[in-house]
């Protein structure tokens, strides 16, 4: 079956964020972030293939993975499925996922994103929180949608695998405390060395510029830094957040 042109557009509408939000779905690109979405379980309401598919390692397995799952899969010549990728030489493949409904109950681990902006800081904090185990990831206020293109692609189809919230301070700040979570807040030279964690608690990545909001830095428990001895005073965000990640959840001396 060939794409319609009524699926052609609504893949062009979902490059907004307002499309994206009506509809409850969002787009997933390549073979590799199209395989991780489907083994992170996402709900694929379409994929569609171009004959550039099969010349892409591991494309014409994963053509048949979705036909043998029941997906449909229309199909679309090279340059028609170029029109409408975001990206310039798309794989051959994308998926039209549904956006899942997240609620949050009592997770241990979590990376809350505030006001950051790069869809490739925020795809590489998801794609780190999946690898690092942590509960969900919270995406407050001002940080880029969690289900933009670019930040999926970034993720490399990991967010289909751990719970992605998006809400605001005010309303994420008293389910920290009925959680009981720890706040720990990136904050550069001003920080402590973290140190692995047992209890709940919730690590803070602020805005690539500014850092983490007045308010947060404020409710937070403790400040933590990443010591750097060689010469540079700064990691961007996604490396940031990921080193610290990989430090909370070390396995404790008495573990």
């Amino acid at each position: 079956m060939d794409l319609s042109r009524t699926r052609a557009r609504l893949i062009e509408r979902l490059q907004r964020r307002k499309t994206r939000t009506r509809e409850h779905a969002y787009v997933a690109e390549g073979v590799r972030c199209v395989a991780e979405v489907v083994a992170g379980g996402a709900d694929i309401k379409f994929a569609v293939i171009s004959p550039r598919l099969t010349d892409v390692p591991g494309g014409t397995e994963l053509l048949a993975q979705l036909r043998d799952a029941g997906i449909d899969t229309p199909q679309a010549d090279d340059r028609a499925l170029t029109a409408i990728a975001g990206t310039e030489t798309p794989q051959g493949i994308l998926a039209v996922c549904a956006e899942p409904t997240v609620r949050l109950d009592k997770p241990g681990r979590v990376l809350i994103a505030d006001a950051i902006q790069d869809p490739g800081n925020l795809g590489t904090l998801i794609r780190s929180a999946t690898a690092f185990a942590l509960d969900a990831v919270v995406a407050l206020d001002g940080t880029v949608d969690p289900y933009n293109a670019k930040v999926v692609r970034a993720s490399a189809g990991t967010i289909a695998r751990i719970p992605v919230l998006a809400t605001s301070w005010a309303e994420l700040e008293p389910q920290l405390t009925s959680w009981g979570s720890e706040l720990l807040v990136a904050a550069g030279e001003a920080g402590a060395a973290p140190t692995p964690k047992v209890g709940p608690w919730a690590l803070v990545v602020g805005n690539e510029a500014r850092g983490a909001r007045e308010a947060i830095r404020g409710a937070a428990t403790g400040l933590v830094a990443i010591p750097m001895p060689g010469r540079i005073d700064s990691l961007n965000a996604g490396i940031a957040g990921s080193i610290l990640m990989y430090a909370l959840t070390q396995p404790t001396p008495e573990s």
